[in-house]
């Protein structure tokens, strides 16, 4: 039987192909080091990690000093850190790793919450604005790429401070993009990002050819609008038809939105408006995907343009641009159509990436194509990122008192905070059942793994200082 399960369990670790660790944020270092992190992954998916994803960024702050003197996270800056845990650090993090073998992808959320200069935040389609910043703004991509370079000089030069045989080596940038571009609802009215006056000219450059323009986009500015069609609000959230491809025509559109019941909103409108608000709205997600696809491209070129004009050494870096979404044929967040992705059209200039890695339970349409990775979390890393982005809202002064989180008294807000980090864990796939279930694609290179440690995230919450917000003062 021994044998039997040796063989199975070689098997699966084939089909599985590479694995991937992915670091969810830089302070889990303060309880776990590299090594255990890496033997920790390893004793849960019974082989070893050939490569690490390191955050270079957290929501409250850049993991290192960096030249846009952007806010240090807290988790690296003695000055107001705050909670129990040590002090961590962004380059012995990348040494650490590469002492462990591993290869080094750095990973960036292209849009921040650090950042509360109005000028370069998202501005909704009612035109309010939300703390997040908006990658399309020229002077957003620019603090971007800054940071992102230094970052790319950093780990370069920890690795290569290594006295090793084989270096590991700097394999890629991946953008995380599961949530640029959020949505909200107010009775009923869908608020789509991001309509700034950047985003609206982008927008219009790529649908003026069959709408005209002033005001193009003045369609999502009334209720029920075109994306009415395809979203509707509900008390958890908003819900949305998942199989939305790229070619879809006008009629699947209003199919899919009877089906769901979405239509019933547009009652007292004809068939034909119901049309034409479709065949508008296809046009609208198509120019949304190429302009955030522009955005991530732009962004990953200037990055390797300021490194080769710092270092000339390391002058035509040869790292992949890595795309991580949820994994939905069209997902709404990030802007973007996964099979638009894997066939991309004729008139993009260059192939919009090296790998994408989505979460394998998705909906989305086979991708032949482009090289993917499993990314073995339920949503990918969009739960993931807001657990942690909670945890670090806590204890910031402005974002306690100006999100949602100023409703709850300290207690609460814990109380809040381990609620969502049960909810996170249920998404959690583990194991040799989830690696055998993986597509045979052979497009599909590995997978990646979170580095998710019940006791660690425990411990964070622990320590995680909670400032008073409004509801303390009632």
């Amino acid at each position: 039987m021994a044998t039997r399960s040796k063989g199975y369990k070689a098997g699966v670790v084939e089909h599985a192909r590479e694995a991937i660790l992915d670091l969810p944020v830089l302070n889990f270092l303060a309880y776990r080091s590299a090594e255990q992190i890496v033997q920790d992954f390893t004793e849960s998916w019974g082989m070893s990690p050939k490569a690490v994803v390191i955050p270079v960024l957290a929501s409250d702050g850049v993991y290192f000093d960096n030249p846009c003197e952007l806010p240090l996270s807290r988790a690296v800056d003695p000055d107001v850190q705050q909670a129990r845990a040590p002090i961590v650090d962004f380059a012995k993090a990348v040494y650490d790793f590469g002492e462990q073998g591993l290869d080094i992808y750095l990973l960036v959320a292209p849009s921040v919450s650090f950042v509360s200069a109005n000028p370069l935040l998202v501005v909704d389609s009612v035109g309010d604005t939300a703390r997040l910043t908006c990658m399309t703004k020229n002077g957003c991509r620019e603090l971007i790429s800054e940071i992102v370079a230094e970052a790319v000089l950093l780990a370069t030069d920890a690795l290569a401070s290594l006295t090793m045989e084989n270096t590991p080596r700097l394999r890629g940038l991946v953008f995380d993009v599961v949530n640029i571009w959020p949505m909200s609802s107010t009775n009923g009215r869908i608020e789509l990002n991001c309509f700034c006056e950047d985003c609206v000219a982008v927008l219009e450059r790529h649908m003026k050819g069959k709408y005209e323009v002033p005001d193009l986009l003045g369609h999502f500015r009334t209720y029920p609008s075109p994306a009415n069609l395809l979203l509707s609000e509900n008390p958890g959230g908003i819900l949305y038809v998942e199989r939305v491809v790229s070619t879809m025509k006008a009629p699947q559109v209003v199919g899919l939105s009877r089906m769901k019941g979405f239509h019933e909103v547009w009652e007292g409108h004809g068939d034909s408006e119901l049309l034409e608000a479709a065949d508008y709205l296809m046009e609208y997600l198509r120019a949304r995907h190429r302009l955030t696809l522009e955005s991530l491209q732009s962004i990953f070129d200037e990055v390797l343009e300021i490194v080769g004009r710092e270092r000339s050494d390391l002058g035509g870096l040869d790292v992949d641009l890595v795309i991580l979404s949820e994994g939905d044929p069209y997902d709404w967040t990030a802007g973007l159509f996964l099979d638009w992705l894997d066939s991309w059209p004729a008139d993009f200039a260059r192939k919009p990436c090296d790998e994408l890695w989505f979460d394998p339970t998705s909906v989305s349409p086979q991708v032949k194509n482009l090289k993917t990775r499993s990314y073995m979390w339920r949503r990918s890393r969009y739960p993931i990122d807001t657990l942690f982005d909670a945890i670090t809202s806590l204890g910031d002064d402005d974002l306690r008192v100006s999100t949602g989180w100023a409703r709850f008294d300290d207690d609460q807000a814990r109380m809040m905070l381990d609620l969502r980090k049960r909810s996170t864990l249920a998404g959690r796939m583990e194991g040799l059942t989830s690696l055998k279930a993986l597509s045979a694609e052979p497009n599909r290179v590995g997978f990646v793994g979170p580095a998710i440690n019940d006791l660690v995230i425990n411990k964070m919450i622990h320590d995680a200082p909670v400032v008073r917000g409004r509801q303390d003062f009632t």
